[in-house]
């Protein structure tokens, strides 16, 4: 009964109706899927004020960078580590985000990451590059490299020192990140827990429907904020994206209609939020709260040892993916605290068929 209540309030607001709210235009493909394969391949259509999809479905992995030892930038795992998260069924990648340390990264290093993604997925999937940074200038000249190496789409939080008052000076602010590189969709990065731009994004749509830029998709939606994310997503007939970026609570997202996820776990576990995402499908609400617990589980065994970034690193490396580090300011994962998390991680009992086989 649940089931029925919650897919005929979903079919009320269009949430499941995909012919209205996704509005494909010839041409462009639905990205993605839930199988455990890898996706099909994709097309894009130029966006414009009535077209600003693509539009996704499933599982986008926010990259770690892997660094040696000596806390520098290693190129040199990116193309199997691309290689799995392609066999494992993700749909695209966000790179040089929060997940892949952005902000501690140099010019120099977050350039290098982006050809070296871009060069290891080879058209496989899309490749999504955050530019966001505290100077709107550097942001355009990233977004500008990003283009010009062939990324599929860009991204970019709010400058994060100086405050955005205001809806109106981050669309401002966005409008000049992505003035030069109109060709490519963009999605705005939504975490005011780091960035401390609370602004509302409803009204931040509404602005961006009616003064652009064009090429504005959607949004990477990394609050816990539920009302907000379903509001944005009907918010002028539903045109712009919703990425959800909260791992934890993939399953609240699903029953709001959302339909791509943007997360770090998926690095790890992609087959357990797809065992979600299919139990969700198919009604089975107590095997997907079940397996949203095992995410929460997860998360909290990540977090409990050290950083929650080299906790992710180490637990890939067991999976035959070595990344290094992470880089300060995060901290390290000392020995005591690896040898423990990965005895509780083995300790889970459904572990194994969360994480898929090793490399």
């Amino acid at each position: 009964m649940l089931v029925s209540i919650i897919r005929a309030t979903l079919n009320k607001f269009g949430a499941n109706d995909n012919a209205k709210k996704r509005k494909l235009a010839p041409g462009l493909r639905f990205l993605g899927g839930w199988g455990s394969t890898p996706p099909p391949s994709f097309t894009m259509t130029e966006p414009t004020t009535t077209n600003r999809l693509p539009r996704f479905c499933g599982l986008l992995a926010a990259t770690l960078t892997p660094f040696n030892a000596d806390g520098s930038v290693d190129l040199g795992p990116i193309p199997a580590y691309a290689d799995r998260l392609v066999k494992q069924g993700i749909v695209g990648i966000y790179i040089n985000g929060s997940t892949g340390e952005g902000p501690s990264l140099t010019a120099a290093e977050r350039r290098q990451l982006t050809e070296a993604w871009i060069a290891a997925i080879n058209g496989r999937i899309p490749v999504m590059v955050h530019i966001g940074h505290t100077s709107i200038e550097e942001s355009r000249a990233f977004a500008e490299h990003a283009h010009a190496a062939g990324a599929d789409m860009l991204s970019a939080c709010a400058p994060f020192y100086f405050s955005v008052a205001s809806e109106e000076r981050l669309l401002a602010s966005i409008q000049a990140m992505t003035a030069t590189v109109p060709e490519r969709p963009f999605y705005y990065y939504h975490i005011p827990r780091l960035t401390g731009a609370r602004l509302d994004m409803a009204t931040l749509l509404r602005a961006v429907a009616a003064d652009g830029p064009a090429s504005f998709a959607g949004i990477k939606f990394s609050d816990f904020a539920l009302h907000d994310f379903i509001e944005c997503q009907h918010v002028c007939g539903g045109q712009f994206e919703l990425l959800w970026g909260v791992d934890e609570m993939s399953l609240a997202a699903l029953a709001t209609g959302a339909q791509a996820f943007i997360g770090s776990t998926y690095n790890l576990a992609a087959p357990l939020y797809q065992q979600l995402a299919t139990a969700f499908e198919a009604g089975d609400l107590v095997r997907a709260r079940v397996l949203q617990l095992r995410s929460v589980e997860l998360v909290r065994v990540l977090n409990r040892h050290g950083g929650f970034h080299a906790s992710l690193k180490h637990l890939l490396a067991e999976r035959g993916l070595p990344l290094g580090p992470a880089r300060l300011p995060l901290p390290e994962l000392r020995p005591s605290s690896a040898a423990a998390l990965s005895a509780e991680a083995a300790a889970l009992p459904w572990y194994e068929e969360a994480v898929g086989p090793a490399l």
